[in-house]
């Protein structure tokens, strides 16, 4: 006997439980196949299909998702691509949503050619210094001056050696660097 069930039995079946047993299926398989903990926000990006799928499956999987994810943003010196996508994912967003963001990553694209000549033209800690600034104001204007929550900034920085160091900043520490910015 073959343990291989048909798809319409499974759907069948399910179709024959009680109500309260198929939602709690639907919530479940909805839960487990979301995307997973880092979620890359690029022209690419769009809102998870289980997000879609009905009111009541966004309200209870949103809340989780933005709460848990950490959103990555891959920028270069010319803003040339994020111009267009970050604007457009963050009014995507509605309030509640960028409310419950905990994480971002910013990551400095190093083979971007104008970060290259830049970095040659004024040296590397001042041009990821210019770059910080102007993501520390982008984030700001993307969450809010109100939003709770102490957001972690990755910035990946690539000084040419081909090795990558990785600088953690919070908002606290953010404000002491940066306080006009985030006032």
């Amino acid at each position: 006997m073959s343990n291989h069930i048909h798809p319409t039995t499974i759907d069948a079946r399910i179709q024959a439980l009680p109500q309260e047993l198929q939602d709690m299926i639907l919530k479940w398989t909805l839960a487990e196949t979301m995307p997973g903990p880092e979620t890359e926000i690029n022209r690419f990006y769009q809102t998870p299909w289980q997000l879609q799928f009905n009111r009541t499956s966004r309200r209870d999987l949103a809340r989780n998702y933005f709460a848990s994810s950490k959103f990555r943003f891959d920028i270069c010196l010319c803003f040339a691509i994020s111009e267009t996508w970050f604007p457009r994912w963050r009014n995507a967003q509605t309030r509640a949503h960028l409310d419950k963001i905990t994480t971002i990553q910013v990551r400095f694209n190093p083979r971007c050619e104008r970060l290259q000549l830049v970095v040659k033209l004024l040296g590397v800690a001042r041009v990821y210094k210019r770059l910080l600034e102007t993501m520390v104001v982008r984030l700001k204007v993307l969450l809010g001056s109100r939003h709770a929550a102490a957001v972690e900034i990755s910035v990946h920085l690539d000084a040419g050696g081909g090795e990558e160091d990785i600088v953690w900043a919070n908002k606290a520490s953010l404000k002491k660097l940066f306080p006009s910015e985030l006032s």
